[in-house]
């Protein structure tokens, strides 16, 4: 029976870790995990609340199964890593699909006719987002509702983010306040991301306000990315990678063309 390491502790690693759990796993199945401490330590600032937040987490998506936490990665018998063949398997399978989108739709909106804009960008090119951004920002504000920001105003340049560096991990919060009319914005974004203040009702909040937009827009990839494409709402322009792995029937609206996310 595999007891499963697991090395990669985003939010979005962590989503396709139970898509692959419910895909493969019956219910009631006992699922042996440990959490890599060292990854903790290096990516999270060894946040302990990071820490408990995965853990309510995998416990909130997988609570079906008899979950079972290591305390030492020599006890795990198998690394989890993803894989593209795994991003599809579970994005096109429509029971798993089904029983995660259910889970980030919980409960209904405060809000109607809105879309969203997530304001943290990773793994997009700046430059990538600028050429797109005047065509864009004329459609958002030619749409007849509230546009929703959701995500961070500023990026913290600490671990992880500091070695991606600001070229692909940046905030466009002050380009949606700049060229987006303020009648139409509804602010919910924070000052900026903290491990600390990692929470799964955070989470579930922003996930059950993108589930009920019209659209949501997440340039690049990331975490609310991955959570988006369980959702039927996201429309991203992305790079090329992330396009071969993500994009299929269930998800049409994932362009690495600038001109024909532009035209789109």
């Amino acid at each position: 029976m595999k007891k499963y390491l697991i090395n990669n502790l985003g939010i979005g690693d962590l989503i396709f870790f139970c898509g692959t759990i419910l895909l493969n796993h019956k219910k009631g199945e006992t699922i042996e995990i440990h959490l890599s401490k060292d990854i903790l330590n290096s990516y999270r600032d060894n946040s302990k609340e990071y820490e408990k937040f995965c853990y309510e987490y995998i416990k909130y998506f997988l609570e079906d199964y008899n979950l079972k936490f290591l305390s030492n990665p020599t006890d795990t018998n198998y690394v989890f890593e993803i894989s593209s063949d795994i991003c599809q398997k579970v994005i096109n399978n429509n029971e798993v699909r089904i029983i995660i989108q259910n889970k980030l739709n919980n409960t209904q909106s405060k809000y109607d006719n809105y879309i969203v804009i997530f304001t943290k960008v990773r793994d997009l090119n700046y430059d990538n987002f600028i050429s797109s951004s005047k065509d864009f920002f004329n459609k958002i504000n030619n749409f007849s509702g509230n546009i929703i920001l959701l995500g961070e105003q500023e990026i913290n340049y600490t671990g992880e983010y500091a070695i991606h560096g600001k070229n692909l991990i940046y905030s466009i919060y002050d380009h949606c306040v700049k060229n987006i009319k303020p009648e139409k914005i509804i602010d919910l974004t924070t000052s900026s991301y903290n491990f600390s203040e990692f929470s799964l009702s955070s989470i579930l909040k922003d996930c059950n306000i993108i589930s009920n937009s019209t659209e949501t827009y997440v340039f690049g990839g990331g975490g609310f990315f991955c959570l988006s494409l369980f959702t039927n709402k996201l429309v991203s322009l992305t790079n090329d990678g992330h396009k071969n792995i993500f994009y299929s029937d269930n998800n049409p609206r994932i362009f690495s063309d600038i001109n024909e996310f532009n035209s789109y």
